[in-house]
């Protein structure tokens, strides 16, 4: 496993900006955004490569954090869209991603967690991910 389950805000980007501005960039959206539940239920297969979880509680508060993440700084790297989830499995295999839909489907996800921080990760491809930093939202210090 390259991370632990987690809820994608930000999607992975090349930049030469310094961490410093980074950080004060997430901490500056963590100030202004409060701990929220989100609950999980059910997955879906999505672009032929990925089956995620599906996140309907909360749904809401992680796009509109996701939105505040990519101004600014990260303006130039947003996605045209958004759809608030925790992947369970990535290939382009279309075979192992049926089996891997098929078996999650099975699983009837139905669970609920607390949303209480912004982690940012470094990736190197021959490393596991690592957390740079965390910074808890603005009620969970």
């Amino acid at each position: 496993m390259l991370i632990a389950p987690h809820i994608t805000l930000v999607y992975p980007f090349d930049s030469a900006a310094a961490m410093s501005a980074l950080h004060d960039h997430v901490r500056r959206v963590a100030q202004r955004s409060r701990a929220f539940v989100a609950s999980c239920i059910g997955v879906s297969m999505v672009e032929d490569e990925y089956v995620f979880l599906n996140i309907v509680a909360g749904a809401d508060e992680l796009a509109r954090m996701h939105r505040a993440l990519y101004r600014d700084e990260l303006q130039a790297f947003a996605p045209a869209r958004y759809v608030p989830h925790i992947t369970l499995a990535r290939t382009t295999d279309r075979t192992l991603l049926e089996r891997a839909f098929e078996s999650a489907s099975a699983k009837n996800f139905d669970f609920t967690v607390v949303v209480s921080s912004i982690s940012v990760y470094w990736i190197d491809p021959d490393l596991p991910r690592r957390a740079v930093f965390e910074v808890a939202l603005a009620d969970a210090r």
